[in-house]
């Protein structure tokens, strides 16, 4: 199964003091070998947002995680 991670899974991953950061890592690693993980377009552009973040930063990211981006947000997402 795949599994959809938002923007705040990550903000808490990136930060080492997040007291969210373990469960984050540990549902990381959990979701990529439960059958993968992707991310939306929108979170793309959040995590773009985030502070320390750029394109090459986000790209190597997701290369090495082996995260999907899911680019299209057809209708049915939305209800």
């Amino acid at each position: 199964m795949t599994t959809a991670a938002d923007t705040n899974i990550f903000v808490a991953l990136w930060n080492p003091e997040d007291s969210l950061n373990s469960l984050a890592q540990a549902g990381l690693q959990e979701a990529i070998q439960g059958g993968g993980l992707v991310i939306s377009a929108p979170v793309y552009a959040e995590l773009l947002a985030a502070p320390g973040s750029d394109e090459d930063v986000i790209k190597r990211f997701i290369h090495k995680t082996g995260i999907a981006v899911d680019w299209s947000m057809d209708e049915l997402i939305w209800g």
